[in-house]
């Protein structure tokens, strides 16, 4: 197991064109990678449009999931949908969300995979993987996970924690809504070296992209949105590599409070 050890430093960016040429220059790619790992958070500015972040949602939301309870990652697992609605306490962390996991291996939602492969060979790149790994099933261990996250106005959100990082060391996300638009607070905040809470989504537009370490200690404030103006909350589009829980003694998620953990 890895100690958690790195705390947010500072908000970098990239432009699309860069990032998606990183395979192609592995001094850029080691230097992005080398950054992201201690601490930096990288804007991948304009991945998407405005309006192809609608669509993508829209699509998306429109698709089709197997309604689950326990989204097990295991051998013939559909794409899944998953409402979370638990408490945080010392031992756990806690979540309110709606979750829609999607996996290359179905035919299911395709458009919306072909969509996000070439940006997941980028990050299989940065995580020191070949894009093979992007046709891994669950029997393999690791596999390619994208997941759509729907934080609900009022109610949505994550409360501290840190990720695993023993197969993933860089996690990536486009936002699909956006702050001040619709959401006026709550969002994506990590913690810094003065064990401050430093909100990231300020500085993201819709269409804009993460990367970030995920043993970063972070959260998911509620979105609160003011005024009374109509919205669905906050949404962001989430992909990463995880183990399947074909794997024996699997990584998990554990809860922040302000000491570092095992992740």
């Amino acid at each position: 197991m890895n100690k958690a050890k790195v705390l947010y430093k500072r908000l970098n960016s990239i432009s699309s064109e860069d990032f998606t040429a990183l395979p192609k220059n592995d001094e850029k790619l080691m230097k992005v990678r080398s950054q992201i790992m201690s601490g930096e958070i990288f804007v991948i500015e304009g991945l998407l449009g405005s309006n192809h972040s609608s669509n993508i949602l829209g699509e998306i939301e429109s698709g089709v999931f197997q309604e689950t309870q326990h989204p097990l990652m295991t051998s013939g697992c559909r794409d899944l949908i998953y409402t979370s609605d638990t408490e945080s306490s010392s031992e756990a962390y806690g979540a309110r969300d709606v979750s829609r996991y999607m996996f290359f291996w179905n035919s299911e939602n395709h458009q919306i995979k072909t969509v996000v492969r070439p940006f997941f060979e980028v990050l299989a790149s940065l995580n020191s993987y070949s894009t093979s790994i992007l046709d891994n099933y669950p029997v393999d261990g690791v596999i390619p996970r994208i997941h759509l996250i729907h934080y609900p106005i009022g109610f949505g959100g994550i409360s501290p924690h840190v990720d695993p990082i023993n197969v993933c060391t860089i996690n990536m996300g486009i936002y699909l809504t956006e702050y001040g638009v619709d959401y006026d607070s709550g969002g994506f905040h990590v913690f810094n070296s003065s064990g401050e809470k430093v909100c990231i989504d300020r500085s993201v537009r819709k269409g804009d992209a993460v990367l970030f370490y995920p043993g970063i200690p972070h959260c998911v404030d509620t979105p609160v949105i003011r005024g009374g103006r109509p919205s669905r909350g906050r949404y962001f589009l989430h992909m990463n590599f995880v183990e399947s829980h074909e794997r024996v003694d699997r990584h998990v998620t554990t809860a922040y409070n302000g000491e570092y953990g095992e992740v």
